[in-house]
């Protein structure tokens, strides 16, 4: 009997204090706001330092490939848009960057010529959207006809409409050439 009264005692009081910490939360109408960071824009493969072609990609995921006919060496690219406000279309300017490749101690004999690669001057990055998709191409008759042990390029992107990561919004691909001989 003594423990049916210890057990309806303790029972009672569990659903009081349950009680009570219910009705303080239930009065609490403040609503917190939050500061987020405004969106921004950034190539994921720049944080990786370089992005070395030094051998074949053989990977489910490849970082580069061959075009059908084998002429060109392409390498897909994503722009991602960060943030939670990512309300509004964005062009993102896409541009050849040899300032980076000099400030990195790269001689200029190794720098890919401008006309030995293709890629689009800007890609559109739709309403909320986080990713946009762009391919460089390379001619890969330049890479097997070329006497240098590494070629190198660069590839910048900023946008009018949303800041740049500064940090990761440049591209460096170094590339072994003879990996391409065959």
């Amino acid at each position: 009997m003594k423990n049916t009264h210890t057990y309806a005692i303790s029972f009672s009081l569990i659903i009081i204090i349950i009680i009570a910490l219910l009705s303080f939360s239930c009065n609490n109408d403040m609503i917190v706001d939050a500061n987020f960071p405004e969106p921004l824009i950034y190539l994921p493969l720049a944080s990786t330092g370089i992005l070395d072609i030094s051998e074949p990609d053989t990977s489910e995921t490849p970082q580069f490939f061959l075009n059908p006919e084998g002429s060109k060496l392409i390498i897909p690219v994503g722009v991602y848009r960060s943030g939670l406000t990512n309300l509004s279309n964005a062009t993102i300017d896409i541009l050849a960057n040899t300032d980076t490749l000099l400030s990195m101690g790269f001689d200029l004999s190794l720098i890919l010529p401008q006309d030995k690669s293709i890629f689009p001057e800007s890609i559109e990055m739709a309403n909320g959207s986080e990713l946009a998709i762009f391919e460089v191409e390379i001619d890969r008759q330049y890479l097997i006809d070329t006497d240098l042990e590494e070629v190198v390029f660069a590839l910048t992107v900023n946008s009018a409409q949303v800041e740049s990561n500064e940090e990761l919004n440049t591209l460096v691909i170094r590339i072994k050439p003879d990996v391409f001989e065959n």
